[in-house]
């Protein structure tokens, strides 16, 4: 986690410092594994799939209202969410959970980051993708987080 936490400011620094004067980080997260459903072409019917994704993710927030998701994408290339025209939510927030929502044109994603009762710190990652993308898909994944403040202000 230390490698994702030293890559994503990495891109914070590298990325986003002429947007965002102040980032307050929310959740430091990675190690997405659960299944994908490709949706059925005329070559290759429709089935779900093992799945996973092993770079980071993280939330930010900037300024009072405004939040960001940082990644690695496939080819541990450092991405924004924002940066790259997403649109992101706060939906719902508790001293145990917070939910977000990203639109990003053809994809909508949802992320929960949450403390469960065994005290581990988690992160469920739902997505559907569908029309300007090479394949549409759907995605349910869960991981691993070093860190969540669920009392950011």
């Amino acid at each position: 986690m230390q490698l994702m936490r030293k890559l994503v400011y990495g891109i914070l620094l590298l990325v986003l410092a002429h947007n965002y004067a102040v980032a307050q980080e929310i959740a430091v997260c990675g190690g997405l594994k659960g299944t994908t459903r490709y949706h059925a072409t005329e070559d290759k019917p429709s089935d779900w799939i093992d799945d996973y994704l092993n770079g980071a993710t993280v939330l930010n927030k900037i300024g009072d209202k405004e939040f960001d998701i940082l990644y690695t994408d496939l080819k541990g290339i450092p991405k924004s969410s924002v940066q790259s025209g997403a649109r992101i939510f706060l939906i719902r927030r508790s001293a145990s959970d917070i939910a977000i929502l990203s639109v990003d044109g053809d994809a909508i994603e949802t992320y929960r980051f949450y403390k469960e009762e065994s005290g581990s710190l988690r992160y469920d990652y739902l997505m559907s993708r569908f029309g300007s993308y090479i394949f549409d898909k759907a995605s349910v994944m869960s991981g691993e987080c070093s860190s969540i403040d669920f009392h950011f202000e």
